[in-house]
């Protein structure tokens, strides 16, 4: 089942590269204003954590549960998140670029989040950024910048096969959920 998900994470992501720009995927970091990044990162880093924690203390749950709920909170978006919003009808340069801004702050602000979380519960708890920063670049950055290498060298080929790993992307999402 792991390696299932691995296909499938995989397969889509290397089809969102093959529709992507990085050009644009750039340009709209350079919209965003200052007031814009700060309610990005408090939306995307600092809200989910704090609502899963008011929501533990709210509820009977049990250390392993309130700590599980907390670090699914911790951990901003999923590489399928830019597929999501695209089928939304949302941009998908930028949901992507979003999802690449995420991508780069989370090595940096979850293992701080996470100790946080530990150290209120009076636990030592450090998640190697180094360690996050590989999974992130396995599973988000390699397949999309091959997917848009893909593009740029062959796009008639990119264009099919896009279409192509979406469909067997999809299927196998579905039967993995």
């Amino acid at each position: 089942m792991k390696y299932l998900v691995s296909c499938v994470v995989l397969m889509l992501m290397l089809s969102i590269g093959m529709s992507l720009s990085p050009r644009r995927l750039l340009e709209h970091w350079g919209r965003l204003t200052l007031s814009l990044w700060a309610r990005l990162l408090a939306g995307t880093f600092l809200v989910p954590p704090l609502l899963a924690l008011a929501l533990g203390n709210l509820l009977p749950l049990g250390g392993p549960a309130m700590a599980g709920l907390f670090l699914i909170a911790v951990v901003p978006g999923a590489p399928l998140m830019t597929r999501g919003a695209a089928q939304k009808g949302f941009d998908m340069q930028l949901a992507a670029s979003y999802q690449v801004w995420g991508a780069l702050l989370t090595p940096v602000i979850v293992p701080l989040l996470i100790a946080a979380g530990g150290w209120l519960y009076g636990r030592g708890i450090w998640v190697p950024p180094m360690k996050l920063l590989a999974v992130i670049a396995e599973q988000q950055f390699v397949p999309l910048i091959v997917g848009m290498t893909l593009m740029c060298l062959a796009p008639e080929f990119s264009t099919k096969a896009q279409r192509i790993l979406n469909i067997i992307g999809n299927t196998l999402l579905l039967v993995v959920l």
